[in-house]
């Protein structure tokens, strides 16, 4: 084998050993959300991009119940993680939100 390179038999042996560890539940629940959140952040860019205000705004109020579940289960935590939560925020509408 060279420097730098894995083998397929190496790459197949350290994905199975990193899938086999289980989340505790409490653990699982705050990952589902986080990738939650990151589905969230998607749609609203496709709604940003799309130009479509009306799917922005109820993105952001799913944003702000979510943002509000991802703290509430990183704080259940124990024990802590050593990362800490950091901002959870959404992309900004491009100019007034608002039509006149």
């Amino acid at each position: 084998m060279r420097s730098g390179t894995i083998t397929i038999e190496e790459y197949e042996r350290l994905k199975g050993a990193a899938v086999s560890r289980e989340l505790a539940a409490d653990r699982w629940r705050c990952e589902e959300a986080m990738r939650l959140w990151i589905r969230l952040r998607d749609e609203v860019d496709d709604a940003i991009a799309g130009r479509n205000r009306d799917r922005y705004r109820r993105l952001l109020r799913t944003a702000g119940r979510l943002r509000a579940r991802i703290t509430r289960r990183w704080g259940r935590l124990a024990p802590q993680p050593s990362a800490r939560l950091g901002e959870l925020r959404i992309e900004a509408w491009p100019g007034p939100l608002t039509t006149k």
